[in-house]
């Protein structure tokens, strides 16, 4: 399996994907994606539907947004060309409840 990580992950993520036999090779987004079975992307990469059509042909097949929303992916677009569109909408859960707690202490005690 090859995986392109175009926005960059964690070090830690890589690594899984890595130790589950997956290539990383970042920044490659273009006429190379067609060598690239999946995409994973932030929230700075736009999957247009221009980006997909130059994967055409090619063994793509899954773009996983690495975070809650998919509104910079062309899901219809890829849905055409059979490309399954993911997203993580628990990852940042933990970190979203921490932030509150902390902006509610704040105010409490004035910080």
């Amino acid at each position: 399996i090859k995986v392109l990580t175009n926005d960059g992950l964690e070090a830690a993520a890589i690594e899984s994907l890595k130790a589950a036999g997956a290539e990383d090779e970042a920044d490659k987004l273009g006429e190379a994606l067609k060598d690239f079975d999946a995409l994973v992307v932030r929230s700075a990469t736009k999957v247009t539907a221009d980006v997909l059509d130059k994967a055409e042909g090619g063994k793509l097949k899954l773009v996983v947004r690495a975070g809650v929303g998919v509104d910079n992916i062309d899901i219809k677009h890829a849905h055409d060309k059979g490309v399954t569109v993911k997203n993580t909408p628990n990852a940042s859960s933990d970190s979203v409840a921490e932030l509150v707690l902390a902006h509610m202490f704040t105010v409490a005690r004035f910080l």
